[in-house]
């Protein structure tokens, strides 16, 4: 089977125009990741770091510069691994959507430091993750920015048990792992969001 280069799924200076959700004054982190994801659905590993905040109009560089608001490190199942960063544009703060429906699911007791859901349907990483952090961020009240995100290629199933272990302080970051079926797929570390 022929693989398509990664370097063939994104171009040197193209542009992308990221919608504004909800009440947010910038882009979802989510919405680089699904970015990602429609790109190379069948990733290995997906790593984000978050530099600054994302502007809505922005452009995909293979070099990192000072307008860098993402650094991509994206290894597909099979072939050579890169890394790509997406860098600001000037941020116009478009007209707000509304925040986009949530992937079906239950939202199971908590216990033992864990915050659980069904997921179902299958799904993709960002739609999965939506559901995690918006239950989550209504649950606990808290409000958070996303500093990194790791992603691991789990096979998907129609109905997903995913949970989130309460989150604890590192290196001055907040961060925690989520598990999809009881096994390791997200680590996020986040800074808490005012307001």
């Amino acid at each position: 089977m022929n693989e398509v280069p990664l370097t063939r799924l994104f171009t040197e200076g193209e542009q992308l125009a990221f919608p504004r959700v909800g009440q947010r004054r910038y882009v979802r982190g989510l919405d680089v990741a699904a970015l990602v994801e429609r790109r190379c659905p069948d990733f290995a590993r997906l790593g984000l770091k978050f530099l600054r905040p994302i502007a809505n109009r922005a452009v995909i560089s293979f070099k990192r510069g000072p307008a860098t608001a993402v650094a991509v490190s994206l290894t597909p199942r099979h072939g050579a691994s890169v890394d790509l960063y997406v860098a600001n544009l000037e941020d116009a703060l478009p007209r707000a959507e509304s925040e986009p429906a949530l992937a079906a699911h239950v939202a199971l007791p908590g216990g033992a430091g864990y915050h659980r859901y069904l997921v179902l349907g299958r799904h993709g990483h960002s739609e999965i993750l939506a559901v995690v952090f918006n239950r989550y961020q209504a649950a606990t009240g808290r409000r958070f920015l996303l500093r990194t995100l790791h992603l691991e290629r789990r096979p998907a199933a129609t109905i997903e048990l995913v949970s989130l272990k309460d989150p604890r302080t590192e290196r001055g970051l907040t961060a925690c792992s989520i598990t999809r079926q009881g096994r390791p797929w997200c680590r996020i570390e986040m800074i808490d969001a005012e307001g």
